[in-house]
């Protein structure tokens, strides 16, 4: 024997809600950009003062926001380099605090994944901040 179950919904209550997801989700992005802001900051500012510092915010519209930084080293701290030496000479020549530096190696850099570790922490939090959202649009 087939079992239905019946109910219904208030439509007044169902349009409330809806408008204020209309206007929650918006915010609710926003706030988990800025977030994201913060700790992609407090991951990469061990690795650079610089880089920790460098991080900016823009909230593109109402769905869209974008955290980023400028340094342009910020991708080969996240991602690591790898080891190498010249390609067309027989020594590797710079400056380091003014000094010459003459090898014919140097070392790649570990990789920190500061940026992948602050969004999954930020992503923990999206249950959260979908439970503030509905809530405010409850009220």
């Amino acid at each position: 024997m087939p079992t239905t179950l019946e109910f219904s919904i208030d439509q007044s209550s169902m349009q409330k809600a809806l408008e204020g997801a209309r206007t929650g989700i918006p915010e609710a992005i926003d706030a988990m950009a800025a977030e994201l802001r913060q700790l992609v900051a407090e991951k990469s500012s061990p690795l650079s003062h610089r880089l920790g510092d460098s991080w900016s915010l823009d909230l593109g519209g109402p769905l869209d926001a974008k955290v980023s930084s400028d340094v342009f080293f910020a991708g080969w701290l996240s991602r690591g380099t790898k080891g190498h030496g010249p390609k067309r000479a027989s020594m590797l020549v710079f400056e380091i605090n003014g000094e010459g530096v003459h090898t014919r190696f140097v070392a790649g850099v570990p990789a920190h994944p500061f940026a992948e570790d602050a969004s999954a922490l930020a992503l923990a939090k999206l249950p959260d901040l979908v439970d503030r959202t509905i809530k405010a649009a409850e009220a």
